[in-house]
């Protein structure tokens, strides 16, 4: 008998660990859905944000107004765009532009799938999107290469080369130990990003741990005047190569990341 209750006991508590491994695992899951809601969010803020400053510039270099513009890609002449019309004009405006993002971007200006988008709607948007320009962001950290070898500041933006180490910004090394690389960076938007050991444009090694993120206050609005471009000063980040949330300051990018997720997970998104 008392070997089987042992067996009973044994059994409940091989029991209890099973279940909580299912419920980890779910978390984890959910955790995982809710970090790739967020980095879709926030990719397709950056596409737009992208096509305003893309249209504004078209506007300005061609001497034109929005109607105008929207009345060339406007084949019926009924004063709107299609979705398949105004596809064309961000094939134009945004070459680089991906199908997905284009798609996002027609739903955003048109989720009835009415077919009427007026270059009202889009000047509407616009007026909101370039409220926030850029910012100077000087990132920097400490770490100790072995000779021929950098680092670079690798994220999601284009501007750190979308995750790709060849096309991120390279660091340059200011003091021994010391390195630092600045990058205009649109404000209003939160960003993750990583550091990575490379020789020439490979990566050798990555940041340990979880993606950092940075998440920017909106910037001086762009001057529509052409005096200033709407970037502001220098934004210093300055991070560690081994870094724990529980042990950095409050205005650390490590520790802002830990209480994103907390306050998803207060909010019930996680």
């Amino acid at each position: 008998e008392p070997i089987e209750v042992e067996l009973n006991e044994m059994r409940q508590a091989l029991s209890g660990t099973q279940e909580s491994m299912r419920k980890l695992e779910e978390e984890l899951s959910g955790v995982a859905e809710s970090m790739a809601a967020m980095q879709q969010t926030n990719k397709f803020s950056l596409f737009l944000h992208k096509f305003y400053l893309s249209l504004h510039k078209h506007l300005e270099e061609n001497a034109l107004t929005l109607q105008q513009v929207f009345s060339q890609y406007d084949g019926n002449k009924d004063g709107a765009l299609s979705g398949e019309e105004l596809t064309g004009m961000l094939k134009d405006l945004v070459p680089d532009s991906q199908e997905e993002d284009r798609k996002s971007l027609v739903f955003f200006l048109d989720p009835m799938n009415e077919g009427m988008i007026h270059y009202g709607k889009v000047l509407q948007n616009a007026s909101n999107v370039l409220k926030s320009g850029s910012h100077s962001v000087k990132f920097q950290i400490k770490y100790f290469t072995r000779p021929n070898q950098h680092l670079r500041v690798v994220g999601s933006h284009e501007d750190l080369g979308w995750w790709r180490s060849a096309d991120a910004p390279r660091m340059y090394e200011v003091e021994h130990g010391t390195w630092e690389a600045s990058v205009s960076l649109p404000g209003q938007v939160v960003y993750e990003y990583k550091y990575v050991v490379c020789k020439d444009t490979h990566a050798i090694e990555w940041l340990p741990g979880s993606n950092l993120v940075l998440e920017l206050p909106p910037g001086p609005p762009p001057n529509l005047n052409g005096n200033g471009n709407g970037v502001s000063k220098d934004i210093l980040v300055e991070d560690k190569w081994n870094s724990h949330p529980a042990t950095e300051p409050l205005d650390s990018t490590v520790k802002t990341r830990s209480n994103i997720i907390r306050m998803l997970s207060a909010a019930g998104e996680f």
